[in-house]
């Protein structure tokens, strides 16, 4: 992973002035971790998206970006947004797959996907010119709150079968960090175990008073992986229909040079409660 490129904060009343990515000022600081606790589909509402734009490019109506499909804005006034995704989950939401957010939040109050963010050597929520955010996974079945949630301040096991992946000299502004992502999201959808992994793409986190938190991140899926799932013997052979006719219409990333796109752009939202590790 490439570290965030500089970001700028204001220093007293003067100009802003740069920080100092190369050091790391371990001093006072504290290590934070957060297990997530919501994992939800970025939305498109009206031209608007949560999201980034992923391929450095504004692509129009059945322009030459983008295979043609329309970047968005966010809710800041950001141009270029991709999400794809959430082009089609209208119509896909009219099929059995409406069910795949419900199956997503169960794998997660199962403790089957308990996706960790540790926050290192943050010496201010606010404002930190270097921290590393560590992105790894926990295991064991979680403890619930009486909603049904995951319960906050709960201690946990790491999966030793994932590999943490590490991302350095993460700048956090106005309480805010972002940085280059990938991950793979093991969920099991209509009995099929699938890896679910967004490539070459960013991860936003806002970091509340309390120490939790939430955001988005997204990144680009493979045609091909999400056609395979409706391959599977025990789902409606209408799905595959469906599913690659929307994907043919709303895949936006990674031309494959006859004028279809091989990923899809694909936003998620998430929320999280403050965690510990057992040693």
């Amino acid at each position: 992973m490439s570290p965030l490129l500089l970001t700028f904060l204001a220093c007293g009343k003067g100009e802003p002035e740069p920080l100092d990515l190369s050091v790391c000022d371990q001093v006072g600081a504290e290590d934070h971790t957060v297990v997530l606790d919501s994992l939800v589909f970025g939305r498109i509402e009206e031209g608007t998206s949560p999201g980034f734009d992923l391929d450095d490019a504004t692509s129009i109506l059945n322009g030459l970006d983008g295979c043609g499909v329309p970047d968005l804005t966010d809710p800041d006034g950001a141009v270029g947004i991709d999400n794809g995704f959430g082009g089609l989950l209208p119509a896909l939401e009219l099929t059995e797959a409406a069910a795949v957010e419900d199956l997503i939040a169960q794998t997660i109050t199962d403790g089957e996907l308990l996706i960790t963010f540790d926050l290192a050597d943050l010496d201010d929520a606010t404002g930190d010119g270097c921290i590393d955010v560590t992105v790894g996974r926990a295991a064991g079945t979680p403890m619930l709150g009486t909603d049904g949630q995951l319960l906050d301040g709960q201690t946990l096991d790491r999966d030793p079968a994932i590999d943490p992946v590490r991302i350095e000299h993460v700048a956090v502004v106005d309480g805010t960090f972002e940085a280059p992502f990938e991950i793979t999201i093991p969920v099991q959808i209509f009995d099929v175990d699938m890896d679910f992994t967004l490539k070459n793409g960013r991860i936003r986190g806002t970091i509340a008073p309390d120490g939790t938190v939430s955001g988005i991140f997204a990144g680009g899926v493979d045609v091909a992986t999400m056609l395979a799932i409706t391959e599977e013997n025990n789902v409606d052979p209408a799905l595959h229909d469906v599913l690659a006719a929307l994907l043919s219409i709303w895949a936006d990333l990674e031309p494959d040079g006859l004028g279809g796109c091989e990923q899809v752009s694909i936003v998620f939202e998430y929320s999280s409660v403050k965690m510990f590790w057992f040693e």
